[in-house]
């Protein structure tokens, strides 16, 4: 791992690495959900707007993955990200899709205001049912 510093770089050693990721809680995943001064929701953008790549935070190794790619000519409409500290029922943060003009970047922290749900649920077959509320 290198940290660059004055336009030098400097190693830092296994047991550097992790005394620095046990310096406290990934803010990936440990970042409250609610913002309580404005009262909007804490949003990490995943795959931003525009992209064909779909992108997931890997918890084990802290850092974001491709998880796939949209067909030739496809690209995803809107930015998609999650609201951390939180589990759905497959385990995984709550999605959150996100409608602003220019596309954020993966790992941005976006302050969004909720203005609409959509309930899905993924049966046994792989086919997902969604409602909006």
């Amino acid at each position: 791992m290198l940290i660059a510093r004055n336009a030098t770089h400097t190693r830092v050693s296994r047991l550097q690495q992790i005394e620095m990721a046990s310096a406290g809680p990934n803010p990936m995943i440990a970042l409250e959900p609610l913002d309580e001064e404005s009262g909007t929701l804490n949003v990490i953008i995943d795959t931003p707007k525009g992209s064909r790549n779909k992108f997931k935070y890997d918890e084990r190794s802290e850092i974001f993955k491709l998880g796939g790619a949209l067909p030739l000519g496809a690209v995803f409409p809107f930015d998609f990200g999650y609201i951390p500290s939180t589990r759905a029922e497959d385990g995984d943060p709550l999605d959150v899709l996100i409608l602003m003009d220019e596309p954020a970047f993966t790992g941005c922290l976006v302050q969004a205001k909720l203005i609409g749900v959509i309930e899905a649920e993924q049966t046994e077959a792989g086919e997902t049912t969604r409602t909006t509320g």
